[in-house]
């Protein structure tokens, strides 16, 4: 897989329901990510130490953090949910989706890279997995 900057919202409002994330951005444009697509979520937090950007893992993450949420879909799309004006910390929309799907890779992981495409499928055959229990 090549390096994918991915596509990057603003959300001004998400919502999780029985089947999906639905997002509004900041254009009112509104988008709906069924769980059954989303094979990792992670957060991307800026390091106020080093200045740069890290993806903690599970155990690290807490309902306070600020920062990015971060989406791979089953194709391979990264997309960066922005969650600043949302009124909820990413830290917080995090745990709701983990909540909502539990058959998910989540956190950041040391021996995965998305842009790597042996890692990318070993994520979805993992979640392929999951889903079968």
């Amino acid at each position: 897989m090549e390096k994918n900057p991915g596509i990057t919202l603003t959300v001004r409002q998400i919502d999780f329901t029985r089947n999906s994330i639905k997002v509004t951005d900041i254009y009112s444009d509104k988008y709906q990510f069924p769980y059954k697509e989303i094979v990792f979520a992670s957060l991307s937090i800026l390091d106020k130490e080093t200045c740069e950007f890290y993806e903690p893992e599970i155990t690290e993450i807490t309902k306070e953090m600020k920062g990015d949420l971060l989406l791979y879909d089953s194709h391979g799309c990264k997309w960066r949910f922005q969650t600043d004006l949302s009124g909820k910390t990413a830290g917080v929309v995090f745990l709701e989706l983990s909540l909502h799907a539990p058959y998910i890779v989540l956190g950041g992981q040391s021996w995965f890279e998305a842009e790597n495409e042996d890692d990318f499928n070993e994520i979805k055959n993992m979640v392929s997995l999951m889903r079968q229990c």
